[in-house]
């Protein structure tokens, strides 16, 4: 079962300072790469995206409410792979 915990503002804005500064959360490999986040010239093209991301969970984030079963659970954003992103990114 998914984590029900929200992502939190500090996780939630150390996600969002380093997708600011350019690095991607995304999977890259043939075939479906699952779900991330980019940016584009410094901007999220999602307002107020570090507010939303830090009360999401892993369940609200895993595509669950999909039809299609491929996509739920799979490749997702997860407090996890959060965690794993800004650790490997933060001196």
């Amino acid at each position: 079962m998914a984590d029900i915990q929200p992502i939190g503002n500090q996780l939630a804005e150390r996600v969002y300072d380093l997708v600011i500064e350019g690095h991607t959360l995304g999977f890259c490999h043939y075939g479906y790469c699952g779900v991330g986040f980019v940016s584009e010239e410094g901007i999220v093209q999602y307002t107020h995206f570090d507010e939303w991301l830090s009360t999401q969970t892993d369940h609200s984030l895993s595509g669950s409410e999909a039809e299609d079963k491929w996509y739920s659970y799979n490749q997702r954003v997860t407090k996890d792979r959060l965690e794993d992103f800004a650790t490997k990114l933060t001196v």
